[in-house]
């Protein structure tokens, strides 16, 4: 029988939400290479010969240089694996160092088109980055779950869009692939049930609730949209204050707006942008955005209109 032991060493508390246990009949590829942490796969023999495993290496190691480079800090596991997994309720799901997938998903078909890569991309690079957001740092509670999950959609879309080694072929795609997210959140936001980014979560039994496309479309859209406010290098420097001061802990929103604000005002002082005010007009505010003409006219002609 075949039988190999890896120990991951975890050096502060976890959530109990991000453990996972996996067992199987699996067929096992692995990835050693001295500069990254160790990458397996693991999947079921019937659907090896759809299984792209040395893209999936190279995603995440390029991903991996991304991310290390955007937060100022390192990966902070000792592993990667990829678990693919049948009948799984989500696309993927980002346990410590271990991300499982739905089969479906990442290898279920010999032959793929362009945009379905690109997918196939962008969730590798979406769990990768809740290693940090969610895993490094983890939300208090479930009203702050798009501190996961928007920073996630946004940022593996930003990722991709960066291309790199194994990522060049997509990169012209992510942002159009992105656009499907926002109007996700847009049809859910204009919807009697919307809800603030920032939602009322009173129980854990309503957290699955907020799953939806406020949360991962709307919310992408404002992380998109903060980074250019901030503009990338200095949206960078807020997210390296905000992983260095909250490692292993539990955060809220104030929390992370302090630290871009700070970012921001070291890094430009000479320029003025309240967080707060933009915190409070778009991630504590639902509904869309609601445009209206104003219009007067006089003898036939049009004297006056005007876009409230």
């Amino acid at each position: 029988a075949y039988r190999r032991q890896r120990q991951m060493c975890i050096r502060d508390s976890i959530s109990t939400y991000l453990y996972a246990l996996c067992a199987g009949p699996y067929q096992v590829f692995e990835d050693y290479d001295p500069m990254y942490v160790p990458q397996r796969i693991f999947v079921r023999q019937s659907l090896v010969e759809f299984l792209r495993h040395e893209l999936m290496f190279g995603i995440t190691k390029t991903t991996l240089d991304f991310y290390q480079r955007a937060f100022g800090a390192r990966y902070p596991f000792t592993k990667v694996d990829h678990v693919m997994s049948p009948d799984y309720k989500y696309g993927a799901m980002e346990n410590v160092g271990c991300i499982t997938y739905s089969d479906e998903i990442m290898c279920s078909e010999k032959h793929m088109s362009i945009p379905k890569l690109t997918f196939f991309t962008v969730v590798i690079q979406h769990e990768l980055c809740h290693m940090w957001f969610g895993n490094l740092v983890t939300m208090k509670w479930w009203n702050d779950l798009w501190l996961n999950e928007a920073f996630a959609t946004s940022l593996s879309y930003k990722a991709c869009s960066e291309g790199g080694p194994f990522v060049d072929p997509y990169k012209d795609e992510a942002w159009l692939h992105m656009s499907g997210y926002k109007r996700w959140g847009l049809a859910e936001d204009l919807m009697p049930s919307n809800h603030k980014i920032q939602a009322e979560c009173p129980t854990t039994d309503t957290a699955e609730s907020l799953i939806d496309g406020i949360t991962y479309g709307k919310g992408s859209s404002m992380i998109k949209q903060l980074i250019f406010l901030m503009g990338w290098e200095v949206f960078c420097k807020g997210l390296q204050i905000y992983f260095k001061r909250f490692a292993w802990k539990n955060t809220e929103l104030p929390d992370f707006i302090n630290c871009m604000q700070i970012g921001f005002n070291e890094n430009r002082p000479d320029e003025e942008l309240n967080l707060n005010d933009w915190s409070t007009n778009w991630l504590q505010t639902k509904g869309v955005n609601k445009h209206s003409a104003e219009i007067e006219q006089a003898d036939g002609n049009f004297t006056k209109f005007v876009i409230r």
